[in-house]
């Protein structure tokens, strides 16, 4: 399968950004607004010098003055929104999940930056298993609507169900894979024969390559180019970052990295 570059997403989050209704599913399904981050304010209405005084009325010979009281953002403003405070010792504050999911599919295309923000800090701080895909899975959804029209063909990513039988669009068409990754988790089986394979539990779960793989992530998996191609053109490859995999990963012995170079 030719390759589609990983740019096709960033072309899909730049069209979201105009307001162009990219995306696939019905017409409940959310298409990005108007793209991340509005009008990016950085340091409120920043003041690089103010009106600084070069030299002010220089005295060459008396005290010159160069610079006056220049004002360089205010008091360190960044965006006037002050840091959180810090999380209370055993407050859970990240899940050990799947890479990019919570990134690519929770609130990605929200044109509100905090939101964004919160939005992804929830999902890391929720503790119970059992209210993820309850919370989540809706707005996994709609995200899996958008991602899966990147190579222009909508319903098929992977576990999406077919339009009826009158060509209609399933209105859950991306429940089943919004659920499955909504319980985000690495899976392992630990009876698995082999340990070949990222995503291999939950292929099996689903019926989608049934296997006695151990599944997991090993460190030389590409995640992003599988997880991007499962999403993208509903299999495990033709999508790619352009990015391989560093040799110096790919050691047999903890810590599996090569030494500092």
């Amino acid at each position: 399968m030719k390759n589609i570059t990983i740019l096709a997403v960033v072309a899909s989050c730049a069209l979201a950004t105009a307001g162009l209704g990219v995306g696939c599913g019905d017409s409940n399904t959310a298409t990005g607004g108007s793209g991340p981050g509005g009008s990016s304010n950085n340091g409120g209405s920043v003041n690089n010098g103010g009106s600084t005084n070069n030299g002010g009325s220089t005295n060459n010979g008396g005290s010159t003055n160069n610079g006056g009281s220049t004002s360089d953002g205010g008091a360190g403003g960044s965006g006037g929104a002050s840091n959180p405070p810090p999380p209370k010792l055993g407050d859970q504050i990240d899940r050990f999940g799947r890479p990019a999911i919570n990134t690519a599919l929770n609130h990605a295309f929200d044109p509100d930056a905090m939101a964004t923000d919160t939005a992804k800090d929830s999902w890391n701080h929720a503790e119970d298993p059992a209210m993820w895909v309850g919370s989540f899975a809706p707005e996994v959804a709609k995200n899996l609507a958008i991602i899966d029209a990147v190579d222009g063909k909508c319903g098929n990513q992977l576990l999406a169900k077919p339009d009826d039988a009158d060509g209609t669009v399933h209105p859950d068409r991306y429940q089943v894979l919004a659920s499955v990754l909504a319980d985000d988790r690495l899976w392992v089986n630990i009876a698995g024969t082999s340990c070949k394979t990222y995503l291999a539990v939950e292929a099996n779960a689903t019926g989608v390559v049934v296997n006695n793989d151990c599944g997991g992530r090993r460190i030389a998996d590409d995640v992003i180019d599988e997880s991007y191609s499962v999403l993208a053109v509903g299999a495990v490859s033709g999508v790619t970052d352009g990015v391989d995999p560093d040799d110096d990963v790919k050691g047999t012995t903890f810590p599996y990295l090569a030494k500092p170079h």
